[in-house]
């Protein structure tokens, strides 16, 4: 294998769903073109971009959608949607999230996610691959006999839910 490789400028190289690119040790892949990542890119060896890696951004979601309807985004650039619950539901109060098949820490600046206005925002910095973010079902608010479990300690945002 050569040292050093290039993805010349108008050439594209893409990486397909649930496949790993591994640039190995010793070995440098200059980037001029684009790189479309919708995999999992493994960095042993350097990756020099001075073109463009856009990341897939997939969303798993049930009665939510997300106002970013992209489905890439471009590393190096913060990525933020805000969450709406349909059918007459609130938001979950926990989402996951994941950038090359790592699963991210909410609240440890890599993601945060506000339960109350739906807001995430993954930071710039850990934009390196593929996105995956995933939420279970939206509560239902017109249900009898739900029970909604509040973190310990946590208050309920309001006393009474109100349809829209």
């Amino acid at each position: 294998l050569a040292k050093s490789l290039t993805i010349d400028r108008g050439k594209t190289l893409t990486v397909p769903e649930n496949m790993r690119f591994t640039m190995p040790e010793g070995v440098s892949l200059t980037n001029e073109g684009t790189i479309y990542d919708n995999g999992i890119v493994i960095r042993e060896g350097s990756i020099i971009n001075n073109g463009t890696i856009l990341c897939k951004v997939t969303k798993q979601f049930t009665n939510l959608v997300a106002d970013n309807g992209s489905d890439y985004i471009t590393q190096g650039i913060n990525y933020s949607t805000t969450l709406t619950a349909t059918n007459g539901r609130l938001l979950p109060l926990r989402i996951a999230a994941s950038v090359g098949g790592k699963a991210l820490e909410a609240g440890s600046g890599a993601y945060s996610y506000d339960s109350a206005t739906g807001r995430l925002t993954i930071d710039r910095s850990g934009i390196t691959g593929a996105i995956t973010i995933s939420a279970a079902d939206a509560v239902a608010i017109n249900e009898v006999g739900v029970t909604i479990a509040l973190p310990q300690g946590e208050r309920p945002l309001a006393t009474e839910a109100r349809g829209h």
